[in-house]
């Protein structure tokens, strides 16, 4: 690759912090199955306990086997990553990165555990990961890039 090619800075800076986000979220998936208790850590709006989610992102439940369809939207990504690096958009590029390491942080859980680790309980309403985090933020800025462009034809 060219060093014309290379992506701007800042989204190297982000891509590098995703792979950082994804490392601590591997290490905090680790340390819930070692715990396996709660401990509080934001009076009783926060606690960090192990949860095995058999759903999708944010313990939402669908009628349909979550693992293949979590298989086939990551590799979708993963071309349209490659699609987006060609075309040196590079934000979209890193939203592309951070669904991918997120959903493949998940896949992986499911894989060897059977279902995926969440820790972060909030509220008792929800229970998510990082990956979860990463996946719903990639999301947004896929979304607002989006409008973005609509708004500009």
């Amino acid at each position: 690759m060219a060093l014309s090619q290379l992506p701007n800075k800042k989204y190297m800076v982000c891509l590098y912090g995703t792979i950082f986000f994804i490392i601590i979220d591997r290490l905090l998936k680790v340390l819930a199955l070692k715990l396996g208790y709660a401990k509080v850590l934001i009076g009783p709006w926060l606690k960090f306990s192990l949860v095995k989610n058999n759903n999708a992102a944010f313990s939402l439940n669908f009628k349909f086997d979550i693992v293949w369809l979590s298989i086939i939207i990551t590799i979708a990504a993963l071309i349209w990553l490659n699609y987006s690096l060609k075309k040196k958009d590079y934000l979209k590029s890193l939203a592309l990165a951070m669904l991918c390491l997120g959903a493949m942080s998940n896949i992986y859980d499911r894989f060897v555990y059977g279902a995926v680790i969440d820790y972060f309980n909030f509220a008792n309403l929800n229970v998510f990961n990082l990956a979860d985090i990463l996946i719903v933020l990639a999301a947004i800025i896929l979304l607002w890039q989006e409008f973005r462009n609509q708004k500009k034809t």
